[in-house]
């Protein structure tokens, strides 16, 4: 599924990347504490769902373990 945005097709997966690169930019810029892990956690998080559509579509599909 895409979104159509300015003109330009954009895959939910690199939606996905981008808000992981800018969560990761702006943990980056905070000192170490509790906001700053929050952002690194969410940063994870779009990363995994990002990927996670990659693993459901692979034809050779096995489950975990």
């Amino acid at each position: 599924m895409s979104i159509t945005r300015l003109f330009k097709d954009i895959d939910g997966r690199e939606i996905l990347l981008e808000q992981a690169k800018l969560l990761r930019e702006r943990a980056s810029k905070m000192p170490h504490g509790v906001e700053r892990e929050r952002l690194i956690k969410a940063a994870r998080l779009s990363e995994a769902q990002a990927n996670g559509g990659r693993w459901a579509e692979s034809t050779e599909l096995r489950p975990p373990g």
